[in-house]
């Protein structure tokens, strides 16, 4: 190999080394790759059929720090039948590393179908938005159908 040759595969070697770290300053410094609302909307979307992919978008907080699989089995113990049919956002507030996330979900239960107006409050971590609490602030009386 000629001192050419090792010059021109520094250089290559170089410029790799100098785009990965680049590319990683990028994706780093881009702050969370989904929206508090977008979290709230996957929650939706997950809770409680897929508990284990909905426990990693909440906090150790949001899950009392309990593992995935221990969270998981007192989900399924106190569950009963609930599922959400449907959430709209009504409101997302961000500051900094905080969101709150105001949603009108339809729900259903042993009670039948309902919306209530829930309130999740989420951060990041790991340049993640994670879930760290969900509350109940309103239920809607459902209307009769006297048709």
């Amino acid at each position: 190999m000629t001192l050419f040759q090792s010059s021109k595969s520094l250089l290559i070697g170089g410029v790799c080394i100098a785009v990965a770290c680049a590319s990683l300053m990028i994706s780093c410094t881009g702050g969370p790759d989904h929206t508090p609302s977008q979290i709230v909307q996957k929650w939706l979307s997950l809770y409680p059929k897929d508990l284990a992919q909905a426990a990693t978008i909440t906090s150790w907080g949001m899950r009392d720090g309990l593992s995935t699989e221990k969270w998981i089995d007192r989900i399924k113990m106190t569950m009963g039948e609930f599922q959400y049919i449907d959430g709209q956002v009504v409101t997302e507030e961000i500051t900094k590393d905080k969101a709150t996330v105001i949603v009108d979900a339809t729900i259903t239960s042993v009670l039948g179908e309902q919306v209530q107006r829930e309130q999740f409050k989420l951060s990041v971590v790991e340049n993640h938005w994670v879930i760290d609490d969900r509350s109940v602030v309103m239920v809607f009386p459902s209307i009769p159908d006297f048709s």
